[in-house]
């Protein structure tokens, strides 16, 4: 079994004449929770749609779990995006259930993860709402219980806290640590406030070579 969850080596990315990622190369191990920072425009994102196969790179490679990011392995895989993804016309039972089958999810489990979650997250009532009629705050819940419907292995969070308020960031972050202590593995932005057995490593502009890496207490 290998130690680490996820390897980049010297992922590169260019558009046009712009060198959007130089040469990126980072590991997050088994059990720990890793935050990739950096400011707007760093390649942060850009670094995570190459991790998941999203985006091809220049030139660079990409394990997860062991492997290259096939579809196959990507469904042992969570993730939430940055941008909103969830079709907006449709119920949000509906559309987690669609995405956990796509993960492997038969119906039954899906329905019953997609119920254990939302009460979790405190929106069961709002289960047989559209996407459209959620507030920013319930949306990013929603995709945040899309992204742990299949209880993947390894879980990528873009910006998780984006739109939240502080009760709501409060309670993703202690889930966050509660799957981290049953074995659950993190890449995360904005993990500086998640520091239990974490590592944040800070991205400097060019997204090259990390400036700071702090682990967090065992």
């Amino acid at each position: 079994m290998t130690e680490n969850v996820l390897q980049v080596e010297g992922l590169t990315k260019t558009f046009g004449t712009r060198t959007v990622v130089d040469n990126v190369s980072f590991e997050v191990k088994r059990g720990e929770i890793f935050g990739f920072l950096g400011p707007n425009g760093s390649g942060k994102t850009t670094t995570i749609r190459m991790a998941l196969g999203i985006l091809r790179p220049d030139a660079g490679s990409v394990s997860i779990l062991g492997l290259p990011p096939y579809r196959n392995v990507l469904k042992g895989v969570g993730y939430l995006p940055e941008e909103r993804g969830l079709p907006r016309k449709t119920l949000v039972l509906d559309a987690i259930r669609y995405l956990g089958r796509l993960k492997g999810l038969t119906f039954t489990e899906a329905e019953d993860r997609i119920d254990e979650l939302l009460r979790k997250v405190n929106l069961y009532e709002h289960r047989k709402k559209k996407v459209e009629t959620l507030s920013r705050g319930m949306a990013q819940l929603v995709q945040f219980v899309t992204a742990l419907v299949h209880d993947p292995k390894f879980i990528i969070l873009d910006e998780p806290f984006s739109g939240l308020d502080p009760l709501n960031v409060e309670l993703m972050k202690e889930m966050l640590l509660e799957r981290q202590r049953a074995g659950g593995h993190y890449h995360v932005q904005h993990a500086c406030h998640v520091r239990r057995r974490g590592v944040v490593r800070a991205c400097g502009t060019d997204c090259g070579r990390p400036s700071a890496a702090v682990r967090g207490p065992g």
